[in-house]
C-alpha cells in the first residue's frame, strides 16, 4: 500500500512537470501573434485565480491566514513570482523556449546560494559540485554558433533568481501552514492584479484580441498554472520536497522535445549536451540518500 502511494505521488510530479513544460508552447505561439506580455499574463492568472478560488469555496480548503502573513504571500508573490513570471514571458520573444527554460531551470542553484547567504546555511561538497556542473552547462547552453539574444538570455537569468528567490520564501513557517493551492490562488490573484495595471500603464487590452492567444491563455491557466500546481503539491504532500524537486527535473526534458515537436526548433549538441548536465547538478544537488 505504501509503495503504491509513492508510486502515486511519483507519477503526480511527473504530470506536474508535463503540464508545466508545456507553458513555453502555449505562450510562444500566442506572442507571436501579437499579444502583450501583460495581456497574456492578466488573462492567464485571471482565470487560473477564478477556478482555484471557486475550488477552495466549493471544496472548504482553509484559506484564512494573518494579515502578516498575507503581506508576506502578496509581497513575494509580486517581487517573485510575477517578477519571474514577466521575464521568463519577455525572454521567450527574444530566444528559444527550450534555452529559456534550461536557464530558468537553474532556479535551484539560486536557492541554495539564497539560502547560503540569508540562512549562513553550510556549504557541502555535494552543493558545490552542482554550482560547478550547473555553471558548465550553463556555458555550454549559451557557447553556440548563432550568438544568442542578449536580452532573452539576462530576462532568463531574471526570472531564474526571482523564481529562486521565490521558492525560498515559501519556505518560510506560516506559509508552510498554507495549503499549497490557497498559496498559489492568493499568487495568481497578485499576478493577475499586477499585470492588470501594467496593461493600463501600457494601453493594451486586458485579453487577447486574436482568438489563438485567448485559447492559449486558456490553455495556460487550466494546463500549465491550475493542473501543474495541484498536482505538483499533491505530489509533494506524498513523496516530499526534496523528492518532489527531484523528479521535476525532467521538466527541461519534457521542453526539448515540445519544442522540437510544435516549435520546430533545432536543437544543437551543446545546448542538449549543456541541458543535461544543469540537470545532472540539479539532481545532484536535491538527490538525499
Amino acid at each position: 500500500m505504501k509503495k503504491n502511494k509513492e508510486n502515486l505521488g511519483v507519477f503526480l510530479v511527473i504530470v506536474s512537470a508535463f503540464a508545466y513544460a508545456l507553458m513555453p508552447i502555449f505562450s510562444i505561439n500566442a506572442l507571436k501573434s501579437g499579444t502583450a506580455v501583460s495581456t497574456l499574463l492578466f488573462t492567464r492568472f485571471s482565470l487560473a485565480a477564478l477556478f482555484l478560488w471557486t475550488y477552495i469555496i466549493l471544496k472548504k480548503v482553509p484559506y484564512k491566514t494573518s494579515t502578516k502573513n498575507l503581506l508576506y504571500i502578496i509581497t513575494i508573490g509580486l517581487l517573485g513570482f510575477t517578477v519571474a513570471s514577466v521575464s521568463i514571458y519577455t525572454a521567450y520573444k527574444y530566444i528559444s523556449g527550450s534555452v529559456a527554460t534550461l536557464i530558468l531551470f537553474t532556479h535551484p542553484i539560486f536557492v541554495m546560494i539564497f539560502d547560503k547567504i540569508l540562512m549562513k546555511h553550510k556549504t557541502t561538497k555535494k552543493k558545490i559540485i552542482a554550482i560547478i556542473l550547473t555553471t558548465l552547462g550553463l556555458v555550454l547552453v549559451l557557447y553556440v554558433k548563432e550568438p544568442l539574444h542578449i536580452k532573452g538570455v539576462v530576462f532568463s537569468f531574471i526570472s531564474s533568481i526571482t523564481y529562486g528567490a521565490y521558492c525560498l520564501g515559501l519556505s518560510e513557517k506560516n506559509t508552510q501552514k498554507l495549503s499549497g493551492v490557497v498559496v498559489t490562488a492568493y499568487v495568481a490573484t497578485v499576478t493577475a492584479s499586477a499585470t492588470a495595471i501594467q496593461c493600463i500603464y501600457n494601453s493594451v487590452p486586458m485579453i487577447p484580441t486574436s482568438t489563438d492567444a485567448i485559447y492559449s491563455a486558456i490553455l495556460l491557466a487550466l494546463i500549465s498554472t491550475i493542473l501543474a500546481s495541484i498536482t505538483f503539491y499533491e505530489g509533494l504532500s506524498i513523496v516530499g520536497p526534496s523528492s518532489a524537486t527531484l523528479i521535476s527535473s525532467v521538466e527541461p526534458m519534457f521542453v526539448v522535445i515540445f519544442s522540437a515537436l510544435f516549435l520546430h526548433e533545432v536543437m544543437s549538441l551543446n545546448t542538449i549536451l549543456g541541458g543535461f548536465i544543469i540537470i545532472l547538478g540539479i539532481v545532484i544537488l536535491e538527490y538525499k540518500k
